[in-house]
């Protein structure tokens, strides 16, 4: 599981090759059946999920935003002033909303819980595996490999109850405390992930993502985190007076925003992988992106690098956040080729 997860399964093929019937009206007819091609107890290594590309892109999250963390602590620093304790953003009230600087506490709250997540996840390396049952694929699925997947291709897959999913495993599905930060479901989410919650890992927890790895079936996404964005300005002045005629001011501004999507998917080898036998299989390599940039490429082994936004592009679908830097990563086979 050095560059790609781990997943084993059974296949089961079956089909009538041929029916031959011999009429006087007719003559000879030859007919084939419909192939049935099912999957039996689908399991998924967790533990080599994260050795593989999970790990690397926590990573590579983890050294995006903990520079922000300073700025975090600052704002949402107590204060003691003798009958009451307030934060260092409660000045804010002074100039803005209330309802604005309320929000903007709950997302520096959720800057704050994401960092404390990802120094925690460490320790998935050493969890178990997950049974997602059997996976039924529909004809059209199996005759044609451009077809996309549907909910019927994985009509016999194990609830998530059933899966034997860990407690730890559970808790990196559920992500970082989101403190009540509503999800912005106006945003536009890629298939398999979820669509009530900013923090998604499909492959850990949606068979149809699986069976879309499986079969290199389009864009996979495999992880996806719509960090809350911040937007946080005002400016601060009060003159107090010392003496009569002399006054003390004090005059500042303070500012912070943040505009972040994170996520990891199989676009880079979307045209470079695609199993041709039941044997083999060509190398296979992912992508991971932050920001608004994404590899077009696929890298020869898995360790995050920085590249600049205007050297990567990505598709307008994914063109809903600005940052000014990007991350990515990938993973390939040996003697696979770099697209």
């Amino acid at each position: 599981a050095e560059f790609l997860p781990s997943i084993s399964t059974t296949i089961h093929y079956s089909q009538l090759l041929g029916e031959i019937m011999l009429s006087t009206d007719g003559g000879l007819t030859i007919e084939t059946g419909t192939p049935e091609v099912w999957l039996e107890a689908v399991t998924l290594d967790v533990g080599s999920v994260f050795e593989s590309w999970l790990g690397p892109t926590l990573d590579t999250m983890y050294n995006i935003i903990v520079p922000f963390k300073p700025v975090v602590d600052l704002l949402l620093l107590d204060i003691e002033i003798g009958v009451a304790t307030l934060q260092f953003i409660d000045l804010a009230y002074l100039r803005l909303p209330a309802a604005n600087v309320d929000l903007a506490k709950k997302i520096l709250n959720v800057i704050r819980t994401t960092i404390e997540f990802l120094e925690k996840t460490k320790g998935l390396a050493d969890e178990g595996k997950l049974n997602f049952g059997d996976f039924h694929l529909t004809a059209e699925s199996v005759k044609d490999p451009d077809a996309e997947t549907t909910e019927a291709d994985v009509r016999g897959a194990n609830a998530a109850s059933e899966r034997g999913t860990s407690a730890k495993t559970q808790e990196a599905l559920d992500g970082p405390d989101q403190k009540g930060v509503p999800n912005d479901s106006s945003k536009s989410k890629p298939k398999g992930v979820s669509t009530t919650s900013a923090f998604s890992i499909p492959l850990l927890d949606n068979p149809l993502t699986v069976l879309d790895f499986l079969l290199g079936r389009g864009e996979t996404t495999l992880f996806y985190y719509d960090l809350p964005d911040l937007d946080l300005f005002f400016e601060y002045q009060q003159s107090y007076p010392v003496y009569p005629g002399l006054n003390v001011g004090l005059f500042g501004n303070i500012g912070a925003a943040t505009n972040f999507d994170f996520g990891f998917d199989t676009r880079g080898s979307a045209s470079g992988w695609r199993p041709t036998s039941i044997r083999h299989r060509s190398a296979r390599s992912s992508t991971a992106f932050s920001s608004t940039t994404t590899a077009s490429k696929a890298l020869r082994a898995m360790h995050p690098r920085w590249f600049s936004p205007r050297r990567w592009g990505r598709s307008p679908a994914w063109a809903s956040a600005a940052g000014s830097r990007s991350a990515c990563a990938a993973a390939s086979r040996p003697r696979s080729t770099s697209t």
